[in-house]
C-alpha cells in the first residue's frame, strides 16, 4: 500500500513536471498597439482600427472604468485579452510611459484562444511602414 502511495505521488510529481515543461514551450512573443477592453469594444468590427487605436490615449486607458475593463493587444488584425497578471503590468507600463498615444508593446506569454497569459510585456517602438503594412 505504502509503494502505491509513493508512485501516485511520483506520477503526479512527474505529470507537474511535464506540464510546466509543455506550458514554457507554448510561451511566445507578441507585438502590438495596448489598448483597455472597453474602448477596444467600439473598434471590434472594424477592419481597419488601427488608427483609432494608434491615436487612443493615456489619459483614457488609466480611466477607472476603463483599468476596471482590462485590456487587450492588438497584434495583426487580432485582439488578445490579457489575463489579470498583464493587466497589473500593462498599467505600471501606462503610468511609466511617456507616450501620449500608441502604446506599441511586446509582451510575452501562452495563448489560449483569444487569451494571453502574460509573463512579461515592455513598450517598444514602432515598426516602420509601407503603406500601412508592418514591415516586420
Amino acid at each position: 500500500m505504502n509503494y502505491r502511495c509513493l508512485l501516485s505521488v511520483s506520477g503526479l510529481s512527474l505529470s507537474s513536471f511535464l506540464f510546466c515543461v509543455a506550458s514554457d514551450a507554448a510561451e511566445q512573443t507578441f507585438d502590438g498597439y495596448l489598448m483597455d477592453r472597453k474602448c477596444s469594444a467600439s473598434v471590434l468590427g472594424d477592419p481597419h482600427p488601427e488608427d483609432f487605436i494608434k491615436h487612443h490615449t493615456k489619459d483614457c486607458c488609466l480611466m477607472a472604468n476603463c483599468k476596471k475593463r482590462g485590456y487587450a493587444i492588438y497584434v495583426k488584425a487580432r485582439w488578445l485579452v490579457l489575463d489579470r497578471h498583464g493587466n497589473k503590468l500593462a498599467i505600471k507600463l501606462l503610468e511609466k510611459s511617456a507616450r501620449r498615444s500608441g502604446f506599441y508593446v511586446r509582451a510575452c506569454g501562452s495563448v489560449e484562444g483569444d487569451r494571453l497569459t502574460v509573463k512579461t510585456i515592455e513598450e517598444i517602438e514602432e515598426p516602420a511602414t509601407e503603406d500601412g503594412v508592418e514591415t516586420r
